[in-house]
């Protein structure tokens, strides 16, 4: 502040970001420093003077005149989305450079207008041509990517509340009580369609709303309210997706999020795939096992001539055929692509 007084003001003096981005070429450590350019705080500067100087506009209804503004608050939410923001660019940054190293034809990325969101499509590739003659059945299309992944700016649930759907603000004219801050995709419990329902007037509900926060606050309640925000990650596999349709419980969703001591997209992107081509070629295995002549006999009747194996980072199936003859199949994570390696005489026999 600029003093002690009544009239003294509160002033921006310095912005930095505490996240983390790796070192690298394709991280955006350079692009996105965690103290930005003088003029971009510059003009942080004065968005922040003129929140703080800018009052909350407070209608005349009832107990009005115990309401005191509240810049801080504005300028936390403010703060809060900016902060977002600024790391949802560097992660769209992140993605932008996959595509610009090596990825191009095997991602999909699409940015929100509002750039609140943006998504990432893997395992892309060009839809089959028909080869088939007129009069003969085709089989059924394939999706033309595996999955996609939504990064996303949402609201979250304050953590003093227990309740599902936040509190509204106590000015907010146009919308309903707690109509517009639930967390979508979220069970509503009867209490909360109740509230959505409230047919009574926007003074009502203001009179009502201030009535009760100056219960529970004493003689005086602020003119607004601290936003809670944070990242959202959905992860959405394609059904049938490379011709294997998975069980939900096959997938681990387990671990994705955005931790911003690390902000590292392609490093939640490897995640991902890594877990849909593994569990992918677990489902391979468990059909193969199954697999039987035109005369009813399993083809793989022992344990050992088919299996799991690890090649690299990933799972894969091991195939004995004869002898010392066998073959390995995996699956490129960044591709989606089938990779098959032959060993033992097999592989002997075929560099010869």
């Amino acid at each position: 502040m600029t003093g002690a007084q009544k009239d003294d003001i509160w002033a921006f003096v310095h912005v930095e970001f505490l996240f983390g981005v790796p070192e690298g070429e394709r991280k955006g450590s350079k692009e996105f420093p965690r103290r930005p350019p003088k003029a971009f705080s510059d003009d942080l500067a004065f968005q922040i003077r003129d929140i703080i100087m800018t009052p909350t506009s407070i209608p005349d209804v009832p107990f009005a005149s115990a309401v005191v503004d509240a810049p801080l608050i504005r300028v936390y939410n403010f703060l809060l989305l900016l902060s977002l923001s600024y790391q949802l660019e560097i992660l769209i940054f992140q993605a932008t450079q996959l595509l610009l190293h090596g990825w191009k034809d095997h991602l999909k990325l699409s940015v929100a207008i509002n750039r609140k969101s943006f998504t990432v499509q893997y395992w892309v590739r060009q839809p089959a041509s028909s080869g088939f003659p007129a009069g003969i059945p085709q089989p059924p299309s394939l999706p033309w990517f595996g999955g996609e992944v939504t990064i996303s700016i949402v609201p979250a649930i304050d953590p003093r509340k227990s309740t599902v759907a936040s509190a509204p603000r106590p000015f907010d004219l146009t919308s309903g009580i707690g109509s517009s801050t639930r967390v979508p995709n979220t069970p509503i419990n009867p209490q909360q369609v109740s509230v959505e329902r409230d047919f009574r007037s926007p003074a009502d509900r203001i009179k009502a709303q201030m009535e009760r926060r100056l219960k529970l606050r004493g003689a005086t309640a602020v003119s607004d309210e601290v936003d809670h925000c944070k990242f959202e990650v959905q992860w959405k596999p394609q059904p049938n997706a490379l011709g294997q349709v998975l069980v939900p419980s096959a997938l681990d969703h387990s671990g994705l999020e955005i931790d911003s001591d690390c902000l590292d997209f392609e490093a939640l992107l490897t995640k991902v795939l890594r877990r849909h081509a593994d569990a992918i070629m677990e489902k391979h295995l468990e059909n193969a096992k199954t697999l039987a002549t035109s005369e009813g006999a399993i083809l793989f009747p022992h344990p050992d001539e088919i299996m799991l194996t690890r090649q690299g980072e990933g799972k894969a199936i091991r195939v004995q055929l004869s002898g010392n003859q066998f073959i390995v199949i995996s699956m490129d994570a960044e591709s989606g692509r089938y990779i098959v390696n032959e060993s033992g005489d097999l592989g002997g026999a075929t560099r010869g």
